[in-house]
């Protein structure tokens, strides 16, 4: 089961009042919870969950410890236990290289195979939740190279969704997509319906992102279908805090209060410490717009604290940012420089475009309030190369192309499952003819058995008649011949014996001459 992003949001306001209406970027970036296909969010009571495994795998051997390494590994990603996953994850792929060893080939080395492609993933994804993208993306890497010998697709799809997570951290907005296409397309031709709606899900955090909120809303809106006609609890958690940035980004603060509050209580009951902590901190945004900054600070330093337990480097400087932003609203200036400045070194260490563009601005526009002209026109110019590199054209045409990309390979997918459909129907309808015509071979083949049977007979029978009349002949001639005899010698007789009437008639006349 695919977990979804849930978004995290950042409100930059800057210089002046927020009457006079100078406001910062207001930029809004998404931190990713978790795209591991195997992550189990649904499961209650996780600490619990951790104490049994540990206890199991004392006494588990082989591929049965290997599999309980990996449950493991992915029940501390869940509680945001980062250092303990990442330690489970590197112990899990070194037991499973050293159980594949002499066994490459057979059916156990692939379990082993497979096993370690997927703690490569863990810790691709445990390095983006901490904030080291680049070492993200080289384990997704490592793992794609091993899904692909194994001609896993479902797993290409998890790497490629790490990999997008990792360069839309990066704010490189042109990979990220491409990447989310590219996973769309597999699930997509996989028919995995969770994968699908993550990615989709992705591709509308690109999107709003980059203030196409109709886009971002319509993937959205598709994802969290998808997720309620699957009963996906963590997929529908991360949708509605996803539509409820869109709509702070709109500020229709109502609707985001929903969709965040409603993104928390799911997240609370799946004990989600990474979820509570972004859903938390998009309340203390939301209550900091409406004018509610006891609620909103309050918020804030919840959510810093959770941030903070788990390592969540990224997290920490869009918080980081928005306390920064208070207390400058609250003309506390030296509290608000303490608090951009943290979130721009960790953004710097970790390579974060969107985070040193915000935390530059805001740096910049803190200065120009205090009148501290030079510091404010250094961080200007830092924001203004920023924040081209971020949005220039080139990236607009690579998202672009991304996205034609991904319409052309759908076309190209939806051509080849029709002509395989139809090479299947054409098939089958060839097998059926093939069926009739051995059928009516078969029928013909004994008519003309039958009927050279029947004329085989019939030859026979006619030969045997004509035996039969040349034998009647001969008899019928035989018998003329013997009655022919017989006449003959009746009229030999008859001529040699006297008539009965000429000796009567001489008779009578001896008699009368008496």
């Amino acid at each position: 089961m695919y977990v979804m992003k849930v978004c995290n949001i950042k409100a930059m306001i800057t210089q002046g009042a927020k009457k006079n209406k100078l406001f910062s970027c207001f930029a809004i970036r998404y931190v990713l919870v978790s795209l591991s296909i195997v992550i189990t969010m649904q499961f209650y009571g996780q600490p619990k969950k951790i104490i049994a495994l540990l206890s199991e795998i004392k006494t588990a051997k082989d591929t049965g410890k290997l599999k309980l390494y990996g449950q493991l590994c992915r029940a501390y990603i869940n509680v945001g236990e980062y250092e303990l996953a990442d330690s489970t994850a590197k112990e899990t792929i070194r037991f499973g290289e050293n159980l594949s060893i002499g066994n490459a080939n057979s059916e156990l080395g692939l379990r082993c195979k497979l096993s370690i492609a997927k703690s490569l993933s863990n810790l691709a994804m445990i390095n983006d939740k901490k904030g080291n993208y680049t070492m993200s993306i080289e384990y997704s890497s490592r793992s794609m190279g091993l899904f692909n010998e194994l001609k896993n697709e479902n797993g290409k799809a998890q790497c490629y969704m790490y990999m997008g997570n990792s360069y839309l951290g990066q704010s490189n907005y042109p990979k990220a997509l491409d990447c989310f296409f590219k996973a769309l397309t597999i699930n997509e031709s996989i028919k995995n319906t969770s994968g699908i709606s993550g990615a989709l899900g992705s591709i509308g955090i690109v999107y709003s992102d980059r203030e196409e909120f109709d886009k971002s809303l319509e993937y959205y809106f598709r994802s969290l279908k998808m997720d309620k006609e699957a009963d996906d609890r963590s997929g529908m958690a991360a949708k509605f805090s996803n539509i409820g940035s869109v709509y702070f980004r709109q500020k229709n603060f109502p609707k985001a209060l929903q969709f965040f509050s409603q993104a928390l209580k799911i997240m609370e009951e799946l004990e989600n410490k990474n979820g509570i902590a972004i859903n938390v901190c998009n309340l203390a945004v939301t209550y900091d717009e409406m004018g509610e900054f006891d609620k909103a600070i309050d918020y804030y330093f919840k959510g810093l604290k959770l941030q903070e337990e788990m390592g969540a480097l990224g997290d920490q400087v869009n918080t980081l940012v928005n306390i920064g932003t208070f207390y400058a609203m609250q003309k506390k200036y030296e509290k608000a420089e303490e608090y951009h400045t943290k979130a721009k070194k960790i953004a710097e260490d970790i390579g974060d475009l969107g985070g040193m563009e915000n935390s530059y601005q805001n740096l910049s526009d803190l200065f120009q309030r205090q009148l501290k002209w030079e510091p404010a026109m250094v961080y200007y110019k830092k924001y203004i190369n920023i924040r081209d590199s971020i949005f220039n054209e080139s990236n607009t045409r690579k998202s672009i192309q991304s996205q034609m990309n991904y319409e052309y390979d759908k076309k190209e997918t939806e051509v080849r499952l029709f002509q395989e459909k139809k090479d299947a129907v054409a098939k089958q309808e060839k097998e059926k003819q093939n069926i009739i015509l051995f059928s009516v071979c078969g029928v013909l083949a004994l008519v003309i058995g039958f009927a050279f049977f029947a004329y085989r007979s019939f030859l026979q029978k006619k030969s045997a008649n004509i035996e039969i009349m040349a034998q009647k002949h001969q008899i019928e001639a035989k018998q003329k011949e013997i009655l022919d005899s017989i006449h003959y010698a009746k009229r030999i007789q008859t001529a040699l014996i006297t008539s009965e009437k000429y000796m009567q008639k001489n008779l009578d006349k001896l008699i009368k001459n008496v």
